[in-house]
């Protein structure tokens, strides 16, 4: 016994002191919530590249759970003790960065993705533990991102001072908004107007005539992580149910 206690902790001991760095458990004493202390985030950030561009992931579930937050009664919420199945995409060291531009029908099949980015807590994907905590330390600002991408441009054209057509309004309304990832998630193609009629992976992105049973004003609507601002929808749908002209 005292020598499996002897090596437990040396065990510890490789793992909690890092002289190079000067680095102990005494460096940062109490990190609970990663707010006061740079702590783990002075290398798991997510920002430290080797040469293959991979980095030193940052996911919370390296070390413990996904935050959860408590129940308003104080009751301690329930965690699984059981490891969650995490496709393979989830463990690529650069998840955390890329996870908002990859979203697409495959997610639900996990877990919930109601206001997905939100910070509500309507879903697993609007966990405000996550979402609306600003990590000074990990460069994380979930709910910032959202605002501003949800930012109407100064830049872009406005209805009705701009006709009613692909080219004119609504290209360039998808262009700032969305072809950063469609772009080819899910399939889909939303920087020509031939990419959006022949639709992606989960169907047709619109249906000319018909804005309500169209897949992109029902993903807007159920929550997407990158909304439209709500007068730039409103254009679109007006545009869809006109006939979606392209010019």
């Amino acid at each position: 016994e005292v020598d499996t206690a002897v090596q437990t902790l040396e065990d510890l001991y490789q793992r909690m002191v890092f002289p190079t760095m000067d680095a102990s458990w005494t460096t940062h004493p109490d990190n609970l919530g990663h707010k006061d202390w740079p702590g783990c985030f002075r290398c798991h950030d997510g920002k430290h590249l080797n040469e293959k561009q991979e980095s030193i992931r940052i996911e919370c579930n390296l070390c413990h759970s996904i935050p959860i937050k408590s129940p308003e009664d104080g009751s301690t919420p329930s965690i699984a003790l059981t490891e969650a199945y995490e496709p393979e995409s989830h463990v690529d060291t650069n998840w955390i960065a890329r996870h908002r531009f990859e979203f697409d029908g495959t997610c639900e099949g996990c877990h919930s993705v109601q206001n997905a980015g939100g910070g509500d807590d309507s879903s697993f994907c609007a966990n405000s533990a996550c979402h609306a905590t600003e990590w000074k330390f990990a460069g994380l600002d979930a709910t910032g991102i959202v605002e501003l991408t949800n930012v109407l441009a100064e830049n872009l054209p406005t209805y009705p001072e701009t006709a009613l057509t692909w080219n004119d309004l609504v290209a360039p309304i998808l262009a700032a908004r969305c072809v950063a990832c469609h772009g080819g998630t899910a399939g889909l193609y939303l920087d020509s107007y031939q990419g959006l009629m022949d639709g992606g992976n989960l169907g047709p992105a619109i249906i000319p005539g018909n804005a309500e049973a169209s897949l992109l004003v029902q993903l807007q609507r159920e929550g997407h992580p990158n909304r439209l601002a709500l007068r730039e929808l409103e254009w679109i749908i007006e545009w869809i149910n006109a006939g979606a002209a392209e010019s």
